[in-house]
């Protein structure tokens, strides 16, 4: 709620009412301003509930983008990223530290790409709600979650573990520096696999 104290939120309240007196005294159009407000702190309210944090204000956090496209690098980093309303490439396809052995891209209206490394045993996680997230094994999961483990998992234990949601957008999983995982349904998690289900169950909101 801290959004309705802040100095653009009051900003584009006045700019309304002003463009609603405009309109009123110039075009006879009744602009209903109210009904508006109301629709827009709807609108952000759940879009916070979706990404789970406040993300329209004054200065966004470096990985968030917001009504633009950017390539990011997720290097040492690792973290979480964002997309709302816009486009973005997330390069996870670098060299494993600490930090980034856990990744999570969360895409509201807009579209991502996220690049892994087919030489890094990695899990993805993608959860989706009216969405389009393409997997390198063909896959789109649309509505649900979906888990996608690379060649390099086989008879290993994931080492990198990114999370991708996508709500109203799309999302594009690619796999680059050798081949993709194989056709068809993702490697299932059987108990002869290194992969336990407390590894998947692992791939949490951060």
């Amino acid at each position: 709620m801290s959004f309705l104290f802040t100095g653009l939120f009051w900003g584009c309240l006045i700019i309304l009412f002003g463009l609603s007196v405009i309109l009123k005294a110039v075009f006879h159009i009744h602009f209903p301003i109210f009904r508006v407000l109301l629709g827009v702190i709807l609108i952000y309210w759940g879009l916070t509930f979706v990404i789970g944090k406040p993300w329209l204000r004054c200065g966004a956090p470096r990985n968030t983008v917001l009504f633009e496209e950017r390539t990011s690098s997720v290097a040492a980093e690792g973290g979480e990223y964002s997309v709302i309303f816009g486009k973005s490439t997330i390069d996870a396809s670098g060299p494993l530290t600490e930090k980034s052995r856990r990744i999570q891209v969360t895409t509201v209206f807009g579209q991502s790409t996220v690049i892994i490394s087919s030489t890094i045993p990695t899990l993805v996680r993608v959860s989706s709600a009216f969405a389009g997230a393409r997997l390198p094994d063909g896959n789109i999961a649309s509505f649900g979650e979906y888990t996608y483990r690379n060649k390099a998992c086989e008879g290993k234990k994931p080492e990198r573990f990114v999370h991708v949601n996508v709500v109203f957008g799309g999302a594009d999983i690619v796999e680059v520096g050798g081949t993709a995982g194989s056709a068809g349904s993702p490697r299932s998690e059987s108990p002869d696999s290194t992969t336990t289900a407390s590894d998947v169950a692992s791939l949490k909101p951060l």
